[in-house]
């Protein structure tokens, strides 16, 4: 996939039971379940970097993926986004750490040369030697959702309810909807309006992967 903005609205619930109602409630079909186990990785050198590298194994396939930092904003987060689907070989490689995850998204995906990217990842395309962080795990329903906006234009989104648990069995309950930028402020008030008149507050949290990293740090200090 060209590398591009992703922007996405993000949910937190309190309990896998709000997460069924409020599915059930908000969505108009229901498409089916995914299976995640989502694999993060770090440089060797120790240097912070503003990106994050990410093996997601879901329903048998492999995908590779690094995003920025980017920036959150009440429950949208707006980061650039690079993926790609790989076969099995090359992920299983990845995660015995003899191929570099950085090095293979660029090779699957050329436009990752370009300034943008440049800036973000630096030399770590050819430098950078990565290892396996560790990993959570994910139960996704997917929902669709007809949405109709003021201007007359149909949307047909893909809603993401995720049950997460996380290192030392943290649990996780939310709803992600990846929104196009062109709409993104009337469909932000939208949902947050749908959420409240179904009775459920508007709570937002941290990126997954930044939880990931918090619950693995404190995992390993107590054990």
């Amino acid at each position: 996939m060209t590398p591009h903005t992703e922007l996405e609205l993000k949910y937190l619930l309190d309990s896998e039971k709000d997460l069924a109602n409020l599915a059930k409630a908000l969505g108009d079909k229901e498409i089916g379940t995914l299976w995640q186990v989502n694999h993060f990785f770090l440089p060797k050198d120790g240097r912070p970097r503003s990106y994050i590298v990410r093996l997601r194994q879901e329903n048998g396939r492999f995908i590779l993926t690094a995003k920025s930092g980017g920036k959150v904003i009440g429950a949208l987060a707006e980061r650039l986004e690079a993926e790609t689907e790989i076969d099995r070989e090359t992920g299983s490689a990845i995660l015995h750490g003899q191929k570099s995850p950085l090095a293979v998204l660029r090779q699957k995906i050329p436009e990752l040369a370009t300034p943008a990217w440049a800036k973000i990842v630096g030399d770590d395309y050819q430098s950078a030697d990565f290892y396996h962080a560790g990993s959570f795990t994910n139960r996704r329903n997917i929902w669709e959702k007809s949405v109709t906006l003021t201007a007359g234009a149909n949307l047909n989104l893909r809603l993401e309810y995720d049950c997460v648990t996380f290192p030392g069995d943290n649990l996780a309950f939310e709803l992600e909807i990846e929104i196009p930028a062109l709409y993104k402020e009337e469909l932000s008030a939208y949902f947050a309006a749908k959420l409240d008149e179904l009775g459920f507050p508007v709570k937002t949290a941290p990126g997954k992967a930044s939880r990931f990293f918090k619950y693995a740090a404190l995992f390993a200090h107590s054990s």
